[in-house]
C-alpha cells in the first residue's frame, strides 16, 4: 500500500518522469496508458518508512524554498544597488574617475615584488 503523499512524490520524480517519457505513445503529444504505468517500476517500503520519507522530503523543500526566498531578496538587493550606483554616477553624485587606474595599479602592484625583496638566483630555491 502507497502512503498518498509518498506515492505523488515518486510519481513527480525525475525518475519516474523521464522512464514514463521514453515509453509514452506518440510524436505529437505523448499518451501515456495504463499498461505503460502499471509496468512501472517503483519503490514500495513499508508505510511507516515511506511516512518519514514525505516528512523528511517536505522538511528539505522547505529549507529549499526559504534559501531561495532568501537569494531571490538578495538578488533583489543588489540590483537595486547597482541601479543606485548607475544613476549615482550618472548625475554626478559619485566620482569614479580615477578609479580605474587605480583598479590597474592595485593588480600591478599584487603581481610584483616587493622593492627590498632580492630575486632569487637561477637553479636556486629562494626559501632556502
Amino acid at each position: 500500500m502507497f502512503v498518498p503523499a509518498y506515492f505523488q512524490n515518486v510519481f513527480s520524480s525525475r525518475g519516474v518522469s523521464d522512464t514514463l517519457s521514453l515509453f509514452a505513445i506518440g510524436a505529437t503529444m505523448a499518451n501515456l496508458n495504463a499498461g505503460i504505468v502499471a509496468r512501472l517500476r517503483m519503490p514500495l517500503p513499508p508505510a511507516e518508512e515511506q511516512g518519514r520519507i514525505v516528512k523528511l522530503v517536505e522538511t528539505e523543500n522547505q529549507r529549499t524554498e526559504r534559501a531561495t526566498t532568501r537569494l531571490e531578496r538578495q538578488i533583489e538587493l543588489l540590483r537595486e544597488y547597482r541601479a543606485r550606483l548607475a544613476a549615482d554616477v550618472v548625475t554626478g553624485k559619485l566620482d569614479v574617475r580615477g578609479a580605474g587606474v587605480l583598479a590597474i595599479e592595485a593588480g600591478e602592484e599584487a603581481e610584483t615584488e616587493p622593492d627590498d625583496a632580492e630575486p632569487a638566483e637561477e637553479g636556486t630555491d629562494a626559501d632556502d
